[in-house]
């Protein structure tokens, strides 16, 4: 009795042995590893995650909630505090402000004295309180309706004749527009421009991939001279660079404050707006790469010639009070740019290693405006990108018109073996994503892929003989005649010629005597032509069975449908020598309880 107990629990514990090994043996099932962009994801259009997902550049319209919560500090008693300080205000037809919760002791004030070169000229709130000390809380509530679409119907000539604002392409605090060295740099960036549209085009997208946004550099405002420098800030410095530019050439340009939408969280912003005749200012974020029709996530509060302008300002008798506030931004709505403009992909479909592929974007303007569309490529980083081309361009579009955005990259110059790569390249822009893949192929094919291999399969005879069954096709625009050799351990199979008209495909069966040795095994086919060969190599598993017939295997379909599964039958073997176990385990149990 003592031995039954004892084979009773080596039967149960190999059974549990058993269906646990079965679980952790390799899993060769599935599709081939997706080598898809790495790029950032440009986002949902669901409002449920817009905190999360959504990109800004794609808002054309918005409702916003916007709570001010702020408070002065008045250490000593003071008979008469006012603070002046910029809120939201009505710039129609972009910007509608409605204001839900407006304090009975604050007003709108609009200043029709000040001057452009002292500061800003926009309307502000003025909050006033009379004998008062402590802590003193101020605030509104505001409901902001913004329609980023920015007609533009004409493009001046550059560089401009019209002079009406031309304090704002003089130097200030932090933009030199008179330096030198950023003169000369304005110029060579928009030499050769014929309209003042395409030399904002030119400077903003120089701006945008010169500066590198670097968090680290906002301890305090930089000017344009120490950007040009350093080639690094935030928000201030992309627009305080971008007007020293604009400015050096002759384009009016006066930077803006307020708030924008990061794709997670609002914040304070600066961007720029230029003057163009006929039109009047235009908007220009170079931080995002955008121009005319910027993205409804931005808030506009204030306007002046630079940061100097924008500010708080307390008044006091005592001068000591002290300021704290916090904005809170929420959408309430939003809509998601149109398809104003339809943009494609153009590329080769497939390209071998080290090949330099040009991946090129066609725009078209489907609106009777002068269109800017911004646009990214974003690509795995297996694949780099060539020449002087930048990943982010700006587009300008006629009205009806198009344009050609265009990249060289170069593909990985290694792969493994016998395997094809998967590559999505997208192009993402305020129209929304637009991607198409390529693939790329290791030396299985001739004339740049035009004669390949499709899906292959082996087998195991009884006879002895190693079968494949070879699926060749023709992608050329001409009729060829292919030959198709299968290779084994130094055995070759005879050669079969199959004649391929343009565009077909046909099945091969070729055989070669199986080859002494166990394990997994190298296997290639060989395709000729007259313009040269191509060998594909596989991994074929040699392992005999009882039956005599060996697994059939697919390892690595080329057209990317999946890997076979060579050693799924491993799995199927212990799980079966699981059940018998089980099964003794189960008689052992009766007969204890008997």
């Amino acid at each position: 009795m003592r031995f039954l107990k004892l084979l009773f629990l080596c039967a149960l514990s190999v059974s549990f042995f058993a269906f646990a090994c079965a679980d952790d043996l390799p899993d060769y099932g599935g599709s081939l590893p997706d080598y898809a962009s790495d790029s950032q994801d440009y986002g949902s259009d669901s409002l449920d995650v817009v905190q999360e997902n959504i990109s800004p550049v794609r808002i054309s319209k918005s409702v916003v909630f916007l709570e001010l919560n702020g408070e002065l500090v008045v250490p000593t008693r003071d008979r008469e505090v006012n603070l002046k300080t910029f809120a939201p205000q009505q710039e129609l037809p972009r910007q509608k402000v409605t204001y839900v919760d407006f304090p009975e002791n604050a007003e709108i004030i609009t200043d029709s004295d000040c001057e452009p070169k002292e500061g800003s000229c926009d309307p502000f709130l003025l909050f006033r309180w009379s004998d008062v000390e402590g802590k003193v809380p101020f605030g509104f509530k505001a409901r902001i309706v913004v329609d980023s679409t920015a007609d533009i119907f004409t493009d001046p000539e550059f560089p401009l004749e019209d002079t009406r604002y031309n304090e704002f392409t003089l130097p200030s605090t932090y933009i030199e527009s008179d330096d030198p060295h950023l003169k000369f740099k304005a110029q060579s960036i928009v030499e050769g421009a014929g309209t003042e549209l395409e030399a904002v085009r030119r400077l903003v997208e120089w701006v945008h991939n010169y500066v590198e946004y670097d968090l680290t550099n906002d301890e305090r405002i930089f000017s344009a001279k120490e950007v040009f420098e350093s080639k690094r800030g935030v928000c201030d410095e992309y627009g305080h660079l971008f007007a020293a530019l604009a400015r050096g050439v002759g384009i009016p340009a006066r930077v803006v404050a307020g708030y924008s939408f990061t794709g997670k969280i609002w914040g304070y912003h600066l961007w720029v707006e230029v003057y163009v005749p006929g039109h009047g200012w235009m908007s220009v974020d170079p931080t995002y790469n955008e121009v005319g029709s910027i993205d409804a996530s931005h808030i506009k509060i204030a306007t002046a010639l630079d940061n100097k302008g924008i500010g708080e300002k307390i008044f006091s008798e005592k001068g000591e009070v002290s300021i704290v506030k916090e904005s809170v931004l929420k959408f309430e709505s939003m809509e998601l740019s149109k398809d104003s403009v339809e943009i494609s992909l153009d590329f080769k479909d497939s390209v071998k290693k080290s090949e330099i592929v040009e991946i090129t974007a066609h725009l078209k303007n489907k609106t009777n405006s002068h269109v800017f569309v911004p646009v990214a490529l974003a690509v795995n980083k297996d694949m780099q990108l060539i020449g002087s081309g930048q990943k982010e361009q700006l587009a300008l579009l006629k009205p009806f018109g198009e344009a050609v955005v265009s990249w060289k990259v170069m593909m990985p110059d290694s792969m493994e073996g016998g395997f094809e790569y998967l590559y999505a390249v997208k192009v993402v822009s305020s129209q929304g994503p637009v991607s198409k893949n390529l693939v790329l192929k290791n030396e299985d094919s001739l004339d740049n892929g035009e004669v390949a291999l499709g899906e292959t399969s082996f087998s195991f005879d009884r006879e002895g003989f190693l079968n494949a069954v070879v699926e060749v096709r023709n992608d050329s625009n001409i009729d060829v005649l292919v030959s198709v050799e299968m290779q084994s351990n130094k055995e070759n199979s005879g050669k079969e010629s199959v004649f391929l008209v343009s565009g077909s495909k046909k099945t091969v069966s070729l055989s070669v005597l199986r080859a002494a040795g166990k394990g997994l095994q190298l296997v290639s086919i060989v395709l000729s032509t007259d313009q040269g060969s191509a060998t594909k190599t596989f991994n074929v598993n040699f392992d005999e069975n009882e039956s005599g017939t060996g697994l059939e295997t697919a390892l690595n379909p080329p057209d990317g449908n999946g890997i076979g599964s060579d050693l799924f039958y491993g799995s199927t073997s212990v799980m079966v020598l699981g059940v018998i176990f089980l099964v003794v385990a189960a008689i052992g149990l009766l007969v204890f309880r008997k």
